[in-house]
């Protein structure tokens, strides 16, 4: 007669193991958006922040072709719109969502805490990172280069805020891929990737200056 092994989660070994693999598994995703900044404040001595002009937001010479350097997060400059595009497209292209629960805005921030904690299974997934979503392939598509960016300041009963798009491809026929940021407690959120048009994109302004006029 073929002996039957027992199920591993039937024995006392295989359900200390099991438990002791979860605890890990746990403590490391509270570890990820601990060091994030996301939970808690991190004790770490910070590294100053850094912007990164336009002149610097091409690879160097010494990456290979479609790689760009990774800045940490603490050495994102929030203040500048074009260092948080940086940042978030890198994070974006690596499927970093830990970074990216970092840069988005609070009403955004849940549903990438919940994409670390699920991955794959989450039911946005495939929508953000997946081979279908264009906006994927546009940022997987992206040299590394950054161009211009344009501010708006809305002004209504639906919304009072601060808006940055920065432009970093071509979405298509007089179409251009956008981050578009938003300003909220002293620094630029991720909001989305969008793809205005061109004539649209430009009727904002080149920049940015806090108003009570809407701009």
């Amino acid at each position: 007669m073929t002996e039957q092994k027992s199920s591993f989660w039937s024995t006392l070994p295989g359900i200390l193991t099991a438990l002791g693999g979860l605890l890990a598994g746990v403590a490391g995703l509270v570890t990820a958006l601990y060091t994030a900044g996301i939970i808690g404040t991190p004790s770490e001595k910070k590294v100053p922040p850094v912007s990164i002009p336009a002149t610097q937001t091409q690879p160097s010479d010494s990456l290979s072709k479609g790689q760009v350097p990774v800045l940490s997060l603490s050495q994102v400059d929030r203040t500048d719109a074009k260092s948080t595009a940086y940042s978030i497209l890198n994070a974006y292209r690596a499927r970093d969502v830990i970074a990216l629960a970092g840069l988005v805005s609070p009403t955004n921030r849940r549903i990438f805490v919940e994409l670390a904690e699920q991955g794959e299974s989450h039911p946005r997934y495939s929508s953000i990172f997946g081979d279908a979503s264009w906006r994927s392939k546009v940022v997987q598509s992206w040299d590394g280069n950054l161009g211009e960016v344009r501010y708006r300041h809305y002004v209504g009963a639906a919304r009072n805020d601060y808006e940055a798009q920065v432009e970093f491809a071509e979405a298509g026929p007089n179409e251009l891929a956008v981050v578009t940021l938003t300003w909220l407690d002293g620094k630029w959120n991720w909001e989305d990737i969008n793809s205005p048009s061109r004539q649209n994109f430009m009727k904002g302004r080149p920049s940015f200056s806090r108003s009570e006029e809407p701009y």
